[in-house]
């Protein structure tokens, strides 16, 4: 997300916000002048009454086939090492409608789950906003079952990958 500058249009540098799954938000500078990238403020890390260090995580963006051909993207996150055995519990969330977008951004409330070993998945289906008009117009009114198939589809995609398989 892009901040605004108290100068306006004649500013020299870019403020902007940066948060995945598994980074929490950060707040840089980029100086269009010098072509150079600095970090102004870095989110504090939570005030936490035990000792156990949040787990070093990795997230990536996976394409899920769904039924019709269409790739339906899948953000995934878990803790760093995980071995993909199909063994670790899974939480799915999904929202596709009315063109709104699925924000892979860091969730604070999902650390407790990762540091037990689950694999926290975003799947972006058709009727949200992920990947323009197009797509939420394939996700709405009479095509608005292709949302609940993208789902599906993510789901199964996730357990052939090894990231958890069905109960």
């Amino acid at each position: 997300r892009l901040l605004p500058l108290p100068r306006g249009f004649g500013a020299q540098e870019l403020h902007f916000e940066l948060s995945t799954l598994a980074k929490a938000q950060a707040v840089y500078s980029y100086s269009l002048e010098a072509r150079s990238l600095s970090l102004l403020r870095a989110a504090a890390p939570p005030q936490r009454p035990a000792a156990t260090p949040p787990p070093e995580l990795h997230s990536e963006v996976r394409w899920a086939r769904a039924a019709d051909g269409a790739r339906v993207p899948v953000t995934v996150c878990h803790a760093r090492g995980l071995r993909l055995t199909g063994g670790a519990p899974l939480l799915v969330a999904v929202y596709g409608a009315y063109g709104a977008c699925l924000h892979a951004q860091h969730r604070p409330e999902w650390l407790p789950l990762l540091r037990r070993g689950w694999v926290v998945a975003l799947a972006h289906v058709r009727g949200g906003g992920e990947l323009g008009q197009a797509w939420h117009d394939e996700g709405r009114k009479r095509r608005k079952r292709a949302s609940a198939l993208d789902l599906a589809s993510a789901v199964r995609a996730l357990h052939e990958w090894g990231y958890s398989r069905p109960a």
